[in-house]
């Protein structure tokens, strides 16, 4: 498991901890006497400096360490770092929902009518945004799948458009 050293979010740590440690024991206290085995550098100067029998059990721990380390959360975990993800007039719709889904799943517990809303105000003006506006997605699921939709039409025109087409008629490549 890598070493926590506070720069990065603390919860994702605590998570990753418990994952694995789980494995071999349920034992609270045992989660509590190999939690700092997981840290280095600032992180376990922190714990060292915890004033003997001033945590009464593990999820005491976690939520010190949590609070203590809340401000290294990275900047992309922010709500507002979905203001940055914008599909920009030449992008293509694909590029776009593939940006935007990464920027997503770094936001815990990003609430679906958030993301919808965000993801509506980073497309660019055209066909497909207006179909949206006009007949508004009830969820983040439904919108992707008409996501999914005018990106298959609107490649399978491309394609089309690039294929030669046959000088007699009736007759196909």
């Amino acid at each position: 498991m890598d070493t926590y050293d506070g720069t990065t979010d603390p919860s994702t740590h605590v998570k990753s901890y418990m994952t694995q440690v789980n494995l071999f024991s349920v034992d609270r206290r045992v989660h509590c006497r190999l939690f700092p085995t997981t840290l280095r550098g600032p992180a376990l100067d922190w714990y060292h400096s915890l004033p003997t029998n001033s945590v009464n059990s593990f999820e005491m721990l976690c939520a010190r360490f949590i609070v203590r380390f809340a401000d290294s959360k990275s900047a992309s975990t922010l709500l507002a770092s979905l203001q940055n993800v914008v599909q920009g007039d030449n992008g293509s719709l694909r590029h776009y929902m593939a940006r935007f889904t990464r920027a997503t799943l770094s936001i815990p517990d990003l609430h679906p009518t958030v993301a919808r809303n965000s993801l509506l105000v980073g497309l660019k003006l055209g066909p497909f945004l207006e179909s949206l506006y006009a007949d508004p997605p009830p969820n983040m699921g439904s919108l992707r799948t008409r996501a999914a939709r005018y990106m298959s039409i609107k490649e399978n025109t491309e394609a089309r458009k690039l294929r030669p087409q046959s000088t007699v008629e009736g007759q196909r490549s």
